[in-house]
Order: C-alpha cells, then sequence, then structure tokens
C-alpha cells in the first residue's frame, strides 16, 4: 500500500512539475514574441509601421487569449486577487474609463475608436501576461537573457545597415530606425532594454556576459549616432542610476567601471565616425527654404519645425485649446484636428502636428483635467511602489524593482517629449512596468488554488477579435493611403475615384495629415472632371475637418472657370483658414489680380507678411498691383518698404530699377548714360524704350506664366517661359519651370533635359530639380539613374523623396 501510494505521489509530482516546466516555456516563447513586434515588416504600408504593429499584437492578445482559455488552470484566483487589491490597477482602470466616456464628447466619433482601440490593446496585454507570468517571476534572469538576445540581434543588423549606407548616403545613416517607424522611437525602444542589458553585465558570466557587454556597447554607439537628445538624457539618467545602486548594494566597482568604459568608448567611437564623416561627405542643407529664391518658380517645398522651442508652442497651443472642455476634453484621438486653427497661424503651407509631443498635455486636451491628473497619478504611484521594493530583504524583488524603475524613467521621459501611448514598440515597456509592478510581490500567505470560471474569460477573447477586426480595418486603410500617395507622387492618377468611393475607410476616416479620405474622392473627382459630384463630396469632408481649407482651394478652382466671383470667395475661405499657406496665398493674388482687385491684393499681402515676412512676398504682391493698373507711384514706395526690411535682397533691387523707369517714362525723362536728362515724346523706337519694354514685358510674361501655372494651364504657361527663355537663355530658372511644366503635362522625356540643365544654379539647390529628374527618370524605365536623382533629393530633405525611394529604389 504504502509503495502504491509513494509512486502515486511521485506521479503527481512529475506532472506538476511537467506542468509547471510547459508553463514556463510558453510564457517565454509568448514573451519573445511579444519583443518580437520591433522585427514585424511594414507589409507595403511604408512609413506607417504603427497600424502593422498594432495588428500584430492583436493576434498575439487572442492567440494567448485561446491558449489561457483551454488552459484554464492559469486562472487562478490569486492573480484577480492581486489586481483587486492594487490601487494603481484602479487608477488605470479608471483613466481607461474616463478615455472612453470622452468618446460622447468627440466631435469625430473615427477617431476615438481608434485611440481606444489601442489603448485596449496595451490593456489586454497587461492581462494576458500577467496571467502567464503570475507566480512565474523565478524566470527573471531568463527573460533578461531574451532581452539581452533580441537587444544583441537589433543593434547588430542597424550597425550594419548602418555601415552599408554609409557608403551609399551619409546623411540618411545616421536615421537609424529599423522597422520602428523613425528615429525616436528606435531610441526609446533601446532605452527600454538596456536596463535588461545592463543587468546582464552584472549578473551573467561566459558568454552571456560577452553578449551583454556586447548589446551595450552596440546600443550606446547607436544612440550616440542618432544623436536624439531625449535619448541621451534616458541613457544618461538610466546608467547613472543602476551604476549608483549598484555601488551602494554591490560594490562591484569592476564591473561599474567596465561600463563607463564601454560607455566612454561608444562615445569616441561615435565622434570619430561623425567626424570623418564631416569632412568626407558634402555638406547639404539642413532645412529647406519656405519659398524659392526665385520668381520664376511655381512649386514649393514645406518648412517643418521641430526644434525645442516649437515643441513649446506646441504645447502652449495644446494648453489654449484645452481651455475650451477642460473637463469633457474634445474626444479621444481627435486633437489632430481640433488643434488644427491654432496649427495653421503656427506652420507653414498646410503642416500639421498629430501630437503635441507630450503625452500628459494629450490626455489634458483629448480626456479633460481630471483624466490628466488621473494619468499623472498613475506615473508617480507606480514610482513610489517600486521605490519602496527597492527596500525589501528579498533580491529578486530589488532586482525587478530596480529594473522597473529604470523602465518607468525611460517611459516617463518619452511621454514628457513625445508621444509613446499610442507607439506600439514603446507601449511594451509600459505593459512591462505594469506587469511587473502587479506581480512583484512578497508570498506572505499562500496563495488559493481555487480557480476562476474559464467562462468569465470569454468576454476577453470577444474582445481580442474586436480589436483583431479593428485593426485590421485600420490597416486597410493605410494602405489605402499609401496607394494614394503614391499616385500623387507619380503624378499618374491611375487610381480612380470609384476606386476610392468602394474603398472609403471608417477607421479612420482621415489619413496620416489629418486630410479626410472623402476629401481625396473629391480631388479625384476634380481630376475626372466630375465637378459637381466634387462639390457634393467637398461638402461631406469639411464636415469631417472644417479646417484645412483644401476642399475650398479646389472649390475656387472649379468656379475659376465660370465665375470669378465665386472663386474669390472660395480662396478666400482657404486663406483665412491657412494664412501661412503658400498656394492660398498666390492663388488670392492670382485671382484678385484678374478683378483688378487692388485693395484685396494689399489686405491678402498684409496678412500674410504678418506671419511670414519674406522678400519675395513684395515681388509676388507688386506683380499683381501692377498688372492691376495699381499706381506706379504707390507701387514704388510698396517696394521701398521691401527694401527697408530687406536692403540686400537682388530682386527687390531689380524691381526697384524696373519701376523706376516705368515711372520715368511715364513722367517723360529717362536718365542717359552722360548723367544728363532728356525730353521724351513719344519715340518709342529709342533704345531706352525698347530695353524698358523688354524689362515690362517679360515680368508680364513671367506672372502670367505663375498665373497660368497655377490654374493647371501648363501649355499657356509654357509658351510664356519659352518667350522668356529666348531673350534670357542662361536665366537656370526658367529652365527649370519649362521642366516642371513638361512634367505637369507627362513628357517626362522632354522635360529631363530643362530640369538637368538647371542643375548648374547654386540658387536652386533645394532638391527639387532632383527630385522631379528623378521620378522622370523613374517613368522613362531609367530606374538607376531616377534612384540616384532622388537619393540626392532626399540628402537636401526635399518633401516625399524619402517615401518615393522605399516604395522604388528597394
Amino acid at each position: 500500500m504504502n509503495s502504491k501510494t509513494d509512486s502515486t505521489a511521485v506521479n503527481s509530482k512529475f506532472k506538476i512539475d511537467n506542468d509547471k516546466s510547459y508553463f514556463d516555456s510558453i510564457a517565454i516563447i509568448l514573451f519573445i514574441g511579444l519583443l518580437f513586434t520591433d522585427f514585424i515588416p511594414d507589409f507595403d504600408v511604408v512609413g506607417y509601421t504603427i497600424p502593422v504593429h498594432y495588428l500584430y499584437l492583436s493576434i498575439l492578445n487572442l492567440v494567448m487569449g485561446v491558449f489561457i482559455y483551454f488552459n484554464a488552470v492559469l486562472l487562478s484566483t490569486g492573480f484577480f486577487n492581486k489586481i483587486k487589491k492594487s490601487f494603481f490597477i484602479k487608477i488605470y482602470f479608471l483613466f481607461l474609463a474616463l478615455c472612453g466616456v470622452s468618446l460622447f464628447f468627440a466631435p469625430n466619433l473615427s477617431l476615438s475608436i481608434v485611440n481606444i482601440c489601442y489603448l485596449l490593446i496595451s490593456f489586454l496585454t497587461i492581462i494576458h501576461f500577467g496571467i502567464l507570468l503570475n507566480n512565474r517571476l523565478y524566470l527573471i534572469y531568463k527573460l533578461v537573457f531574451v532581452v539581452v538576445l533580441f537587444t544583441f540581434f537589433e543593434t547588430s543588423i542597424a550597425l550594419i545597415n548602418f555601415l552599408e549606407l554609409l557608403k551609399i548616403n551619409a546623411s540618411e545613416a545616421y536615421k537609424i530606425s529599423l522597422n520602428t517607424g523613425n528615429i525616436n522611437i528606435f531610441a526609446v525602444s533601446l532605452n527600454l532594454k538596456i536596463p535588461f542589458v545592463l543587468l546582464g553585465i552584472f549578473t551573467f558570466s561566459g558568454y552571456k556576459k560577452w553578449i551583454s557587454i556586447i548589446a551595450f556597447s552596440s546600443s550606446c554607439l547607436i544612440l550616440f549616432l542618432n544623436n536624439n537628445k531625449a535619448a541621451f538624457l534616458s541613457l544618461g539618467l538610466i546608467v547613472l542610476l543602476f551604476l549608483a545602486y549598484k555601488a551602494v548594494k554591490t560594490k562591484a566597482y569592476k564591473k561599474i567601471g567596465l561600463v563607463v568604459l564601454l560607455l566612454i568608448v561608444a562615445m569616441g567611437v561615435a565622434y570619430l565616425v561623425t567626424s570623418v564623416d564631416k569632412e568626407t561627405s558634402v555638406p547639404t542643407s539642413a532645412v529647406n527654404k519656405a519659398s524659392d529664391n526665385t520668381e520664376f518658380s511655381m512649386l514649393n517645398s514645406l518648412d517643418k519645425e521641430e526644434s525645442a522651442s516649437s515643441r513649446i508652442k506646441f504645447w502652449r497651443n495644446a494648453i489654449e485649446l484645452s481651455k475650451q472642455n477642460l473637463f469633457t476634453g474634445v474626444g479621444l484621438g481627435n486633437y489632430q484636428v481640433e488643434i488644427s486653427p491654432y496649427d495653421n497661424k503656427l506652420l507653414n503651407n498646410g503642416s500639421v502636428t498629430i501630437h503635441p509631443h507630450n503625452d500628459f498635455i494629450e490626455i489634458l486636451v483629448e480626456t479633460g483635467i481630471v483624466n490628466a491628473l488621473i494619468y499623472f497619478t498613475l506615473f508617480i504611484t507606480l514610482l513610489v511602489i517600486n521605490v519602496k521594493k527597492l527596500k525589501s530583504e528579498d533580491t529578486e524583488i530589488r532586482t525587478i524593482a530596480l529594473l522597473t524603475l529604470l523602465i518607468l524613467l525611460v517611459y516617463g521621459i518619452d511621454s514628457l517629449f513625445n508621444f509613446p501611448l499610442y507607439q506600439p514598440t514603446v507601449q511594451i515597456g509600459f505593459c512591462i512596468i505594469m506587469i511587473f509592478t502587479l506581480l512583484n510581490q512578497s508570498v506572505e500567505v499562500e496563495e488559493s488554488n481555487l480557480l476562476v470560471s474559464k467562462k468569465y474569460f470569454i468576454p476577453s477573447i470577444l474582445l481580442s477579435l474586436t480589436l483583431l477586426y479593428f485593426t485590421f480595418e485600420i490597416f486597410k486603410t493605410y494602405k489605402l493611403e499609401l496607394e494614394i500617395k503614391k499616385d500623387y507622387a507619380l503624378e499618374k492618377h491611375l487610381i480612380s475615384a470609384d476606386y476610392i468611393a468602394k474603398n472609403l475607410p471608417k477607421y479612420p476616416n482621415i489619413n496620416n495629415e489629418t486630410y479626410p479620405f472623402l476629401q481625396k474622392l473629391g480631388v479625384y473627382h476634380y481630376y475626372e472632371g466630375n465637378f459637381e459630384e466634387s462639390k457634393k463630396v467637398f461638402a461631406q469632408s469639411k464636415k469631417i475637418n472644417p479646417y484645412s481649407g483644401v476642399e475650398d482651394w479646389y472649390l475656387s478652382k472649379i468656379h475659376a472657370k465660370t465665375n470669378i466671383d465665386s472663386a474669390q470667395y472660395y480662396i478666400k475661405k482657404s486663406f483665412e483658414s491657412r494664412p501661412r499657406d503658400l498656394n492660398s496665398y498666390l492663388d488670392l493674388l492670382h485671382i484678385s489680380n484678374i478683378k483688378k482687385d487692388t485693395l484685396e491684393i494689399i489686405n491678402t499681402n498684409t496678412v500674410f507678411s504678418s506671419y511670414r515676412d519674406e522678400p519675395m512676398n513684395y515681388i509676388h504682391t507688386s506683380n499683381a498691383l501692377y498688372n492691376s493698373g495699381y499706381d506706379i507711384k504707390k507701387l514704388n514706395q510698396f517696394i521701398a518698404e521691401g527694401l527697408s526690411k530687406f536692403p540686400q535682397d537682388s530682386l527687390l533691387l531689380d524691381r526697384k530699377e524696373m519701376f523706376q523707369k516705368i515711372l520715368d517714362v511715364k513722367n517723360g525723362v529717362v536718365t542717359s548714360s552722360k548723367a544728363k536728362v532728356q525730353s521724351v515724346k513719344n519715340d518709342e523706337n529709342t533704345a531706352a524704350d525698347k530695353r524698358l519694354n523688354n524689362v515690362v514685358n517679360m515680368n508680364i510674361y513671367l506672372q502670367e506664366a505663375a498665373n497660368y501655372g497655377a490654374k493647371g494651364q501648363f501649355d499657356l504657361a509654357l509658351k510664356n517661359y519659352l518667350l522668356v527663355l529666348e531673350k534670357y537663355p542662361d536665366n537656370l530658372a526658367i529652365h527649370q519651370n519649362i521642366g516642371l511644366c513638361k512634367f505637369e503635362q507627362k513628357k517626362f522625356k522632354e522635360a529631363i533635359p530643362y530640369l538637368e540643365k538647371s542643375l548648374g544654379d547654386q540658387n536652386l539647390n533645394d532638391g527639387k530639380s532632383e527630385y522631379f529628374l528623378g521620378i522622370c527618370y523613374l517613368n522613362t524605365q531609367n530606374k538607376a539613374k531616377g534612384c540616384s536623382f532622388l537619393n540626392t533629393a532626399k540628402n537636401k530633405k526635399y518633401p516625399n523623396a524619402a517615401q518615393i525611394i522605399e516604395q522604388y529604389c528597394k
């Protein structure tokens, strides 16, 4: 009997040990799956890794939910008791609840649904991994080594890519991001892993220690090469605090010295690499000008403000917006639309901010001041809890608390300067913070063996399925956006309005630049000549985002063909929506010129110059005023005003000379080469008159060419530019504009020689000629030359160049 009992006990223990080993292995495998998010490819959603990563996390959560459901032994009451007793979890639940309440106050429910889905994915990740790792934090060092390995492989790939790209395109080589989306996200992702890597250096021996050392060195090197200030701050603080803690607790001074040495070496190598690169590479402009250097140009680049001072302006605007709905907020996800009236007065040419670069302020704006305070309280509570755990007598608890605090520090700093709340690769760090804080407890009382019925877990699976549906819809939306962007960039317009209508997205209903997809549908109706349908769609689009001004811009173009008064009305509305937009400004000048409305021309220039006071404003406005019959004396005074602000501007000096000659002719006098004043009596055949008429006519031709270009009448614009070219064959800016006209006419082969000729002008160094040359060569099946020119344009930071390269030059 005793032997049989003993055998049963042994078998039972063997089964328990096997089950334990099995669930341990599953927990580690799924943890690996979580970290694998950084390696998920973009699946042709180039530049939009967020929807791809959230779709992957939705699938992963469904897998975990189903596994837990069919292994109900994991559903112990002990885990749910921890949730019930955890004050910070209650704060987190309250935060999510108030985010949900904000949906009732959201002007655009579609945007709120997208963001609540993202938040709920993080919530499910915390619950599912919490269940899987409950009573399994003894696996901590295995989890640490998994993170170390991922960091090792990730940084190795990044450095290999860096070295390869350094030979081809030095300026792009330093933008190390892999599949995370951009350099800032990649930097934060690395910093979130560094606490694990540091722990590996101090804990492991043998090959594990060497892998940890290499992973730390390469991580630091990449962070220094990326030159990200927030990342520097995070790296410095986590290394300092970690080493200070180890110095007090373990006195492992050799290892502390090793870490310091590795950090200094990484900094030195980064400095040497950048120094050598500066000596051997051709310098390029860091920022494109908002307007071109010449009056002949038709297309303009965007200004992008990304400095620390810009962030302060974004925060100030966001706080002003929050005052309008202090307690309810504007609705989760609606910041990006509702901030537009503020952004339109801060950013040039329709640029937008999707986030205010501060999670706390974004929560304030979108969900109200109460929820913002709750969210801030969550961070303070997590900090206090884990600081207290550093005093525990249990070494394992102290180690996990230290890890959690350092990850919290990285995440907190990023929350102050960026927007990790909706970045999946950074949200993994937040989930680890929450899970470790919840589970890192000493077991004072043996947990109950009672299990929660698995039927109570069905809502989790249903929620996972719901989130999978929405993230797949979001993924399809960004796929469509990329198709439209490609079509725009290559100027082919192969996509039809019917195609967009059939695939019109619901989640979200605006693109990544806050323009409604209905607006894009209206634009394609416009291209197809279906103006009445375009008007109807634009009316619907303006209800989704009434601030963009793009609909009114197109409505102005539609009405310009039949009713100039209506055209002026709509272009004024577009300009009022975006008073810093160069195209709206120029088009309003053009239409006012047609109407000979000199008062409107002057008012338009006054408003535009109050935001962007540039010498070209005086050139554009004087053209419109002159062609509207404005008094020449007043025009001279107007140019004199410009010269008082920009005394060295050559175009203004030329314009002053031109208007002075016109005034002299009108007054009947002209200065001779011998400084004698002669009377001019209707002798239009004199050499002086001919030269004067040439100057005036050339400027009229240029103004008309620009006006025709603005209306899309490129054949007429081309005629005027060719007339000017006959007189000024060496003016390379005119060559550029002829090339651009032929490009718009889809005459890519004919455009190439003119655009190549313009490359010799030092004033045309913004990358525009290279960009359009690249697209011309792609359209003529010369990929090598096309990609070469596009890379040059990308180096000069010309808009869209990087996107075209990503899609067509891989």
